[in-house]
């Protein structure tokens, strides 16, 4: 059961924020989100665990006098697990579930175990969508169905995993830059790219293991 803060005078989810699409905030405030989500994330694999269900509507904004936008906190941890344990090879066919999910982590039988680096992609869908500050999904009347938007701009039952992913680095490469500059853009698309064996940003795998040989796959929060 997540317990809120002292002081809070508002929760919502990040999905809530974003769907209904408010920007009565400043550029400063969703560059403090999305730090606050990377260290939230870091902290979890700093303690060899894996969080497995990373999306906006797993990410409250709880906010306060001090903070009326709200702070990041990450919950749903109903997949909770230990990096280094067993993990169960299944999934669901769900596309909004999917869309935060590795091509390797998609679908009812995944390709690989869970690892950090799975985390890392999540967290750079979330930060593509705090970026644009545009949700990618939506949700159509009283049976509350989960829809893509006009930002994400797929058919979901077209798409293949792969390029889903490159649907996503597409606007990383040339969209966010404008809205959030040249080193968050980078940053996005070192996540959403974490597992490609051209990327040089993230290094060889041994950099990101601690000296029980656990994957820690975030180097940085933003600092």
């Amino acid at each position: 059961m997540f317990t809120a803060p002292e002081n809070i005078s508002e929760d919502t989810s990040l999905r809530g924020r974003l769907i209904s699409n408010q920007r009565n905030h400043s550029l400063s405030d969703q560059f403090r989100i999305a730090q606050e989500l990377a260290r939230s994330v870091f902290y979890i694999h700093a303690h060899g665990f894996v969080h497995k269900t990373i999306r906006p509507e797993t990410i409250l904004l709880l906010s306060n006098r001090s903070a009326e936008f709200g702070s990041a906190f990450l919950v749903g941890f109903d997949s909770f697990g230990k990096a280094d344990g067993n993990t169960v090879q299944s999934g669901d066919s769900l596309w909004e579930a999917n869309l935060y999910r590795h091509p390797k982590r998609l679908g009812l039988a995944p390709q690989d175990r869970y690892i950090m680096q799975h985390d890392i992609y999540s967290l750079g869908v979330c930060l593509l969508e705090i970026g644009l500050w545009n949700t990618f999904v939506t949700y159509e009347g009283d049976s509350n169905i989960a829809v893509p938007s006009s930002t994400l701009n797929v058919e979901t039952d077209r798409v293949e995993p792969v390029s889903l992913k490159d649907h996503l680095v597409s606007p990383a490469n040339e969209v966010l830059p404008r809205h959030m500059g040249n080193k968050y853009a980078r940053i996005v698309k070192t996540c959403l790219t974490c597992l490609d064996k051209d990327n040089t940003d993230f290094g060889d795998e041994s950099e990101y293991q601690d000296n029980s040989e656990i994957l820690v796959a975030v180097r940085s929060s933003f600092n």
